[in-house]
């Protein structure tokens, strides 16, 4: 697409979100009638920040995994926000992947793992997996309760299954590293930190973790 191309097409998606970002439902349904993922994708490279953040605005109502590398691209921008903003649409891209039940259904055990269930989950998830093996997110989420209930071989396998169907994962892919020192592997545990942060670089817990592992690997035994 030619600059001056998409100067004009960037500033019509502008328009349409300026109008119609309070009827979340109506503007994905514009959004899918009259634009491609191709051209959204090409938007995400423009210099005015308007348009790059309706493009990630769009992506997050209708982009699919396709549109994942492409996003994911954007968090390395000198914009903040507007690195924030591809985050957040990679993760409501991640967990729409399974299709609208299975999405639904995971929203609820998120909010269950958040609020600190990590034994009633584990079922649902293993049902939720069963019928639906490649949603990378079911995966991600049966892997954090198994963490946060100190299972960490079981975590560090669906935190590697869930990175193998989505490698752009950067959460499941930094879980690994947790898991990793949770049992003492430091230098392991430092590399997946390093490849989450090649992902997301401003991923600052996950910075704070490397120091803590490095400073744990560097002391002397005792």
């Amino acid at each position: 697409m030619a600059m001056d191309q998409a100067n004009v097409v960037g500033r019509r998606l502008v328009d349409l979100v300026r109008r119609e970002r309070a009827a979340p439902v109506r503007l994905a349904e514009r959004l899918n009638a009259d634009w491609t993922a191709d051209c959204l994708r090409q938007l995400l490279t423009c210099d005015d920040g308007e348009v790059l953040e309706a493009a990630i605005h769009a992506l997050a109502l209708i982009g699919s995994m396709a549109d994942v590398p492409s996003l994911a691209r954007v968090l390395h921008h000198d914009d903040a926000d507007a690195a924030a903003a591809a985050e957040q649409a990679m993760w409501s891209i991640f967990f729409r992947a399974g299709g609208d039940l299975a999405q639904s259904v995971l929203n609820r055990i998120a909010g269950s793992i958040s609020a600190g269930d990590t034994e009633n989950v584990v079922p649902l998830l293993t049902e939720l997996i069963r019928t639906h093996p490649a949603y990378a997110e079911a995966h991600h989420q049966r892997a954090q309760a198994h963490y946060l209930a100190d299972r960490f071989d079981a975590a560090l396998r669906d935190a590697q299954r869930a990175v193998r169907l989505n490698p752009h994962h950067f959460e499941a892919i930094a879980l690994q590293g947790h898991c990793m020192a949770a049992m003492g592997r430091w230098a392991d545990a430092v590399q997946h930190y390093q490849n989450a942060l090649r992902i997301n670089p401003r991923m600052t817990a996950v910075r704070r973790a490397m120091r803590g592992v490095r400073s744990r690997s560097a002391a002397p035994a005792r």
